[in-house]
């Protein structure tokens, strides 16, 4: 029979460090795209696909903010479980 899962809060603050980590990189990258491509007759796809590139890197970013503070929320919760259950067995065993 298993043990079931667990989890610590240091792990929790881990991934949402790793996540915002991730988000930083991500956005210290924003002044590196190039500008006025000159590509000759490819100079219009080039700036689309760049474009593109761009506008995904910046929704990713969002999105890796919003997992962070999900991430945040969940440890927040998981310690009120973990602080309501131990008030709850102090009152069991008589507060002792």
């Amino acid at each position: 029979m298993g043990k079931g899962y667990e989890l610590g809060p240091g792990v929790l603050d881990g991934i949402r460090s790793k996540l915002g980590d991730a988000r930083g990189q991500i956005e210290g990258l924003s002044g590196s795209v190039p500008h006025g491509v000159d590509a000759g007759l490819l100079t219009g796809p080039i700036e689309a696909v760049l474009s593109s590139l761009v506008e995904n890197a910046a929704q990713f970013s969002t999105a890796l903010g919003g997992v962070a503070d999900d991430v945040d929320a969940s440890k927040k919760d998981y310690d009120r479980v973990e602080t309501d259950a131990k008030d709850r067995l102090h009152r069991v065993r008589g507060g002792k």
